[in-house]
C-alpha cells in the first residue's frame, strides 16, 4: 500500500503592472494580479511583501479567495519591494510561495571572472545597485568551472520578463566544459540546462558564448551559442518551448583559415533595421600566439536569418555536426573598427546591441580586448552600411594603462527610453562597472559602481554585465507552475 501523502498540483501565478501612466521610477503604486487557484479547499490568499528578496513582513495581507488583484499604494519610489503570495485553507494547510515579483523595473546581472582554482558565480543587484544575491554556477551541476561566466538576458518564454542564460569560458588548459550552458527563469530558479549538439567539440573545449534575441519576430527570444577554439565558426540556435530547449539549427561565418587557427565566435542579437526581427552580430577573438592570423577588428552582421526548417542545408566544413541543419541568412554585412593600430595588433571584437538614441533601432557597440584603452566603438546601420558613430571610453587611466579591455552591455537605467552603456572591465579593475549615458547626453560618464561580490585583494576580479528587465508596461504572467496544497 502506498502511504505517501497525496499532493494536488495547483498554480498561483503572480503578475505585475504599473497602476500609473507616469514613469515607473516615479510611481508610488503597483498593481499585483494572479491566477485564481481552482480548489475547493482554498478560502483565501496571503499576500507577502518586504524590502529584501525572500524576507517578508509579518503578518501577511489576507485576501478573500475571489480576489485576484491588489494595489499597493504610497510606496516609496526609491525603495525596491518584493512580493509573493500563498493560497491557504484558513487553517493549517497552505501552498508554497508563488514566484516572487519585484517593484524594480530592472536588475543588474554580473557574470564574474573567477580566480585561479575558484568556481564562477553570478551577482544579482537591484536597480539601486544593492546586492540581492550571488549564484554559484557549480551548485546546479557537477561541473568545475574556472574562468568567466558569460551572461545574456532575454524573454525566451514570452512572459514579459527576462530569463538569464549563462555560458562558460574556461581558463586555458582546464578541463573541457562539455558545451554546457544554463538557463535561469525570471526568478533565477533553474529553468533548463542546455548542451551544444557537437560531442567532439564538447569533449575537447566546450566553451559557450550566449546571446538572446527574437530572430523570427514571434515575441519569444531564441538563444544563440557561440563556440570557442575548435568550433570552426559554428553557432547553434536554440528555442525554448513546452518547457524544453530544442536545437533549431546552426549558422556559421565563412572564414575557414581564421577558424582553423583557433578563432572564436562572440554572438549578439538586436534589431538594427526596425523590421521586428533581431539580426545576428558576430565578433571574433584574438588568436594568442598567432600574429599572422588576427581578426583585424572585423565583425559581421547576418540579416534575415531564417529559422524555417524547410530551408536547412548542410555546410561543407562541418558535415558531421550540422548535417542538413544550416540556417540561411538573406544578407551579410561586415564592419571594421576605425582604430587601425588596435585592429592590426589584436583586432578582437566583442559586440552588444541596444537602442542608445531612442529611435527604435538598435545600435552596435563593440568592446575591445586587453590593450583596448578602455574604449568601445559605436556603429549605426545606415542604407545597408555600418557607419561608425565614434569611440567612447571609461575614465580609469590606471586601469586603461595596465589592461583596458571592455565588456559592454546596453540597458535603460534611467527609464528615459534611451539605453545607457554598461562597461564591464577585466583584470585590475577591482570589480568596477563603468557607465556611459545615452547618445542624447553625449555618452558622458555616469556614476560607476563596484560589484558587491568583489573581494579586496582579488586582483583578477572582473564582471560581464547585463541589464535584466523585470516587467513590461502591461501585465505578463509567469510560467512557473507552483505552488502545491497538501490534501
Amino acid at each position: 500500500m502506498n502511504n505517501r501523502a497525496n499532493y494536488l498540483q495547483l498554480t498561483c501565478f503572480l503578475t505585475t503592472a504599473l497602476a500609473s501612466t507616469i514613469a515607473a521610477s516615479q510611481s508610488n503604486s503597483i498593481t499585483l494580479e494572479w491566477d485564481p487557484v481552482d480548489d475547493a479547499r482554498v478560502t483565501h490568499y496571503e499576500l507577502y511583501y518586504g524590502t529584501q528578496t525572500g524576507d517578508y513582513e509579518s503578518p501577511p495581507i489576507e485576501l478573500d479567495k475571489n480576489t485576484t488583484t491588489y494595489i499597493f499604494s504610497d510606496l516609496d519610489p526609491f525603495q525596491v519591494y518584493y512580493f509573493s503570495i500563498k493560497a491557504t485553507d484558513g487553517q493549517n494547510e497552505a501552498s508554497d510561495f508563488s514566484n516572487e515579483i519585484t517593484s524594480g523595473e530592472f536588475r543588474y546581472v554580473l557574470g564574474a571572472k573567477a580566480g585561479d582554482g575558484e568556481a564562477g558565480w553570478v551577482e544579482i543587484d537591484d536597480k539601486h545597485k544593492e546586492l540581492e544575491r550571488t549564484l554559484s554556477v557549480t551548485s546546479q551541476r557537477p561541473l568545475q568551472i574556472e574562468g568567466d561566466s558569460r551572461v545574456a538576458v532575454g524573454d525566451i518564454d514570452g512572459d514579459g520578463r527576462d530569463e538569464v542564460v549563462i555560458g562558460y569560458a574556461a581558463r586555458d588548459g582546464r578541463t573541457p566544459l562539455e558545451g554546457s550552458f544554463q538557463v535561469l527563469d525570471d526568478d533565477f530558479s533553474v529553468l533548463a540546462w542546455g548542451t551544444v549538439s557537437w560531442p567532439e567539440y564538447n569533449s575537447t573545449n566546450g566553451e559557450t558564448y550566449p546571446a538572446i534575441g527574437d530572430i523570427d519576430g514571434d515575441g519569444r527570444d531564441e538563444i544563440v551559442i557561440g563556440l570557442g577554439t575548435g568550433g570552426l565558426g559554428m553557432m547553434e540556435v536554440f528555442d525554448y518551448k513546452n518547457g524544453a530547449l530544442t536545437s533549431i539549427g546552426w549558422t556559421t561565418v565563412d572564414w575557414p583559415e581564421y577558424f582553423a587557427a583557433g578563432g572564436k565566435t562572440f554572438p549578439a542579437l538586436g534589431d538594427i533595421d526596425g523590421d521586428g526581427k533581431d539580426d545576428l552580430v558576430v565578433g571574433f577573438s584574438e588568436i594568442e600566439g598567432n600574429p599572422d592570423m588576427m581578426p583585424g577588428g572585423v565583425f559581421v552582421v547576418q540579416k534575415g536569418l531564417s529559422l524555417d526548417e524547410s530551408a536547412l542545408t548542410a555546410p561543407a566544413p562541418a558535415q558531421g555536426v550540422a548535417q542538413n541543419r544550416l540556417l540561411q541568412a538573406s544578407n551579410m554585412v561586415s564592419g571594421d573598427l576605425t582604430w587601425s593600430s588596435y585592429a592590426s595588433r589584436i583586432g578582437e571584437t566583442r559586440p552588444t546591441l541596444g537602442d542608445i538614441d531612442g529611435d527604435g533601432l538598435d545600435e552596435i557597440i563593440i568592446g575591445l580586448a586587453p590593450a583596448g584603452d578602455g574604449l568601445v566603438e559605436i556603429f549605426d546601420y545606415q542604407s545597408g552600411t555600418l557607419v561608425s558613430i565614434g569611440a567612447v571610453g571609461v575614465a580609469m587611466p590606471d586601469y586603461n594603462l595596465v589592461n583596458g579591455e571592455t565588456r559592454p552591455a546596453v540597458g535603460d537605467v534611467d527609464l528615459d527610453g534611451r539605453g545607457e552603456i554598461l562597461v564591464g572591465l577585466g583584470t585590475g579593475s577591482h570589480g568596477i562597472i563603468g557607465m556611459l549615458d545615452d547618445a542624447k547626453q553625449g555618452f558622458v560618464s555616469m556614476d560607476s559602481f563596484q560589484g558587491n561580490s568583489y573581494s579586496v585583494g582579488y586582483e583578477d576580479a572582473g564582471f560581464w554585465p547585463v541589464l535584466k528587465r523585470e516587467r513590461t508596461e502591461t501585465p505578463a504572467k509567469t510560467t512557473t507552475t507552483q505552488p502545491k496544497l497538501r490534501q
